[in-house]
């Protein structure tokens, strides 16, 4: 059975971090001030083969090379994002500290699917400019893209989850042995429960998280675990996991691949 939370305060969970602007990740204003970043030394090359990971998502016939580009330190935008990932940090000691951050640019197919996407939400349930959040995902990292200012360009393994996410977005999970609210798109507004899911197997030294556009649009909200759930009630767009009970932290779950697309890697140690 499912336990509904009654979210009378609708506008809330789509305002978790109101300052945020979209048009700040234009990667144009930051490819002076990249440039001049101090390079870290070149570390050991890439390539460590590791099992395989349901949400990283298959090659498609879209080849364009993805490069990341680096958000200078100074920047508003770095400033902004590492703000968000340490005040939501709930869990001792302090919150890593933020090494790197980059913009990412998926494919152009999977961008054009989620604006369509989320125009169409935004219209049906009347927030066509407040129907996206910004929250957190941690999956397994098989390469050291984005250690260095030169480690800009996403591995082609797809034993690398992460990269694969960079390049070709997310895509829907296989129907795993146990999942709280079936199988969907996992992410969280909290940095710390998104770190617990991500692992290094490439060697290197950071951890990386994903920080994801996501549409929110009509959210079911739900307070107990729901593991044979598999199809939204008509009206929903996706699941927010309310603390309580038997769940400590927040998530949110869609079950389409256009409400969700990767915007920043996030490097920290």
């Amino acid at each position: 059975m499912l336990s509904i939370h009654d979210n009378s305060e609708d506008s809330k969970h789509l305002c978790d971090y109101e300052d945020y602007d979209e048009n700040a990740s234009d990667a144009a204003d930051w490819s002076d001030e990249s440039s001049d970043l101090e390079e870290d030394e070149r570390s050991e090359e890439e390539g460590v083969s590791v099992s395989e990971e349901a949400d990283g998502a298959n090659p498609s016939k879209d080849n364009e090379d993805r490069t990341l580009v680096e958000v200078p330190p100074s920047h508003v935008t770095f400033l902004d994002i590492q703000a968000q990932f340490e005040s939501q940090w709930q869990r001792t000691p302090v919150p890593p500290k933020v090494h790197k951050i980059y913009s990412i640019t998926c494919s152009k197919q999977h961008i054009a699917k989620f604006d369509r996407y989320q125009a169409e939400v935004g219209q049906r349930i009347g927030l066509a400019n407040r129907n996206i959040v910004r929250y957190w995902h941690g999956t397994t990292r098989a390469c050291r893209v984005g250690d260095n200012s030169s480690r800009l360009n996403p591995c082609s393994s797809r034993d690398c989850s992460l990269c694969s996410i960079m390049k070709w977005s997310y895509n829907l999970p296989v129907r795993k042995a146990y999942a709280r609210f079936g199988s969907g798109i996992y992410t969280s507004s909290t940095s710390s429960k998104a770190f617990d899911y991500h692992r290094e197997l490439g060697g290197s030294k950071y951890g990386a998280l994903l920080l994801n556009e996501v549409v929110a649009g009509n959210p079911l909200c739900l307070t107990d675990s729901c593991p044979d759930f598999t199809q939204l009630p008509s009206g929903y767009d996706s699941v927010q996991v309310i603390p309580g009970r038997s769940l400590v932290y927040d998530e949110y779950v869609v079950y389409t691949e256009a409400a969700i697309r990767p915007v920043y890697l996030v490097l920290c140690k």
